[in-house]
């Protein structure tokens, strides 16, 4: 029989409440942590804690198709609207510190940086290759929740050729953009890396959505095959993803941080959701 634990320690707050002779008696004599174990139940040996997240996700996906776009739009339009007043706050200040230029530095005239948000994901032993997960990436492959589902926080997410409309969380602020186009091609700014052992890279402005055409994300993301013998640490093949986003100057690091476990999170899914669909056929890699 497979047991699974989930374990944490109380002892910190217990040992704070103690006078300082009982604190120090506890150094060397600390209680075991708490801990929960599942000893029988369901067939498929997990933790708890897997069993919860496949719910959450199926809870999620579900409240997402009843209430629809429109709705949920409607729902978070207080989140949305103190987004787009944080980003317009965070824009004018990169402006007014730049001596009011288009991101230009006071004292040298040069643009002043903008702040990436970086994450690296990798897959291993896939049925794909970079090139095949580009071309899954932008297929319909008939799965309503190929791009909703990637994140709990993807509260719309619609592709139309090559433009994405989009609300979703970056760490705080649930910003609703569009990427007019998010095409292929090398960096289209200076600030982006070239990343020549990347062959696949891909694109884009993220554009809010409320009139000003406001940009708030320059999205640069990279795709390529591990080699194996050299990179492929956990099998034989592999891909892995460069996702970064440059914020304007002045983001806050929450937002920063939020976004890089956003990208994490979201692209751990979407290879996990291509290589479910090569093995059961609804992708041809």
């Amino acid at each position: 029989m497979r047991v699974s634990r989930i374990a944490f320690s109380l002892f910190a707050a217990t040992a704070s409440a103690l006078p300082a002779t009982a604190r120090q008696d506890t150094a060397t004599t600390s209680p075991p942590p708490f801990a929960v174990h599942l000893v029988s139940g369901p067939l498929t040996p997990a933790a708890p804690t897997t069993f919860e997240l496949a719910s959450a996700h199926t809870a999620l996906n579900k409240l997402k198709d009843r209430l629809g776009a429109r709705a949920i739009r409607a729902l978070l339009r207080p989140d949305i609207d103190a987004a787009d007043r944080a980003w317009h706050a965070i824009l004018a200040r990169a402006s007014s510190s730049s001596g009011g230029g288009n991101n230009n530095n006071n004292e040298t005239g040069a643009p002043a940086a903008p702040i990436l948000s970086e994450a690296r994901v990798r897959a291993y032993n896939t049925a794909y290759d970079a090139g095949a997960f580009v071309a899954w990436f932008a297929a319909d492959t008939g799965d309503p929740h190929k791009m909703s589902g990637a994140h709990p926080e993807h509260y719309v997410e619609s592709m139309a050729g090559q433009a994405v409309d989009i609300v979703e969380a970056w760490g705080p602020l649930v910003t609703r953009y569009r990427i007019p186009a998010y095409v292929g091609g090398g960096p289209k700014r200076a600030f982006m890396r070239a990343l020549p052992g990347f062959p696949h890279q891909a694109t884009g402005q993220a554009v809010l959505q409320d009139g000003s055409l406001a940009v708030v994300g320059d999205i640069h993301n990279s795709f390529r095959d591990l080699r194996p013998g050299e990179e492929v640490e956990a099998g034989t093949r592999g891909v892995e993803a460069v996702l970064a986003v440059w914020l304007p100057a002045g983001t806050p690091a929450d937002v920063v941080e939020g976004l890089r476990e956003h990208q994490a999170v979201e692209f751990s899914n979407w290879f996990a959701f291509a290589q479910r669909d090569v093995i059961e056929g609804r992708f041809a890699a």
